[in-house]
């Protein structure tokens, strides 16, 4: 015969105790260091840039004391994403890397949502839809536009941005080579965001580059066109982030520059994998933090 042991009645939290409790943990949940993950930041006297999950393409948003700006918004079916994620931000500047798809295809719907002082782009038209839809909208809203060329700089409040390609007079058929790629400067940390820009055009770029990179946007979603094992061995990156989508069809990342980037960077994040990527400087410290 079994003894049957008698439950103790629990003991309730007072209920102002409970009441604060609560407050604390939901203000832990919504502004906790991983939830880093919305348009709310506190950028003053911080960097931020923001990786943003448009599945198979790519969008960034960088800001940095109380500057804003957009690099590529993906297909035309995550504007809205975008637009949610700019939020309320003003942007100083919208870049659209090169003409496809998967960079700039809601470019319209989000400079009309959005609207920047400026909007960059390289000096390489295209006849797709999207493409006149952007001009178009750009055209409406009045904002000032400027092609971009390798050695122009920018200010995003106090950090520093240069274009270190296309160079002027660059003439290709490749879609991909045109890529604005951009070294992003902040308190002694650096940032290289590269677009779909191959093989062929990062001897190039090269030498705009002060040696290592602390942050890598990996090139074209980690296609085995891009990410030479010169750039590689000579930027040997901190922190890289691959922007695809689950399952894609092109099978990105290759297996060939995966191996690579591996012997030069073991902290690697991917948005299929964790959502938004969320890098943030402050006093030249670098944290990481992921929508999951």
């Amino acid at each position: 015969m079994s003894a049957k042991r008698k439950k103790k009645k629990g003991k309730s939290l007072p209920p102002l105790l409970a009441l604060v409790l609560a407050i604390v943990l939901l203000v832990y949940y919504y502004f906790g260091e991983e939830q880093v993950d919305k348009t709310e930041w506190n950028t003053e006297g911080s960097f931020v840039m923001q990786v943003i999950d448009v599945g198979q393409g790519d969008s960034i948003l960088l800001g940095c004391d109380g500057e804003y700006m957009l690099v590529d918004c993906g297909e035309e079916e995550y504007a809205d994403t975008v637009i949610e994620a700019v939020g309320s931000a003003k942007l100083k500047y919208m870049l659209a890397s090169h003409p496809h798809t998967d960079h700039m295809g809601g470019m319209a719907e989000v400079i009309r949502a959005c609207t920047p002082e400026t909007f960059l782009m390289p000096e390489r038209e295209h006849t797709t839809r999207e493409f006149k839809a952007m001009l178009t909208a750009i055209e409406d809203t009045k904002c000032d536009a400027q092609y971009v060329y390798a050695g122009d700089k920018f200010t995003l409040g106090s950090a520093d941005i240069t274009v270190v390609w296309p160079e002027e007079g660059y003439s290709n058929s490749n879609l991909n080579n045109w890529s604005a790629v951009l070294l992003v400067e902040y308190q002694g940390v650096s940032m290289l965001l590269t677009g779909d820009a191959e093989k062929g055009v990062e001897d190039d770029y090269l030498e705009y580059l002060p040696g290592r990179v602390d942050i890598l946007k990996m090139p074209h979603h980690g296609s085995d066109t891009s990410s030479s094992e010169k750039l590689l061995s000579y930027i040997r990156p901190e922190y890289t982030v691959i922007s695809l989508g689950t399952g894609n069809d092109y099978g990105h990342p290759h297996k060939e520059p995966m191996e690579r980037l591996q012997q030069y960077c073991s902290k690697i994040y991917r948005t299929d994998q964790s959502g938004n990527v969320t890098f943030t400087v402050k006093e030249g410290e670098i944290s990481v933090a992921t929508e999951r």
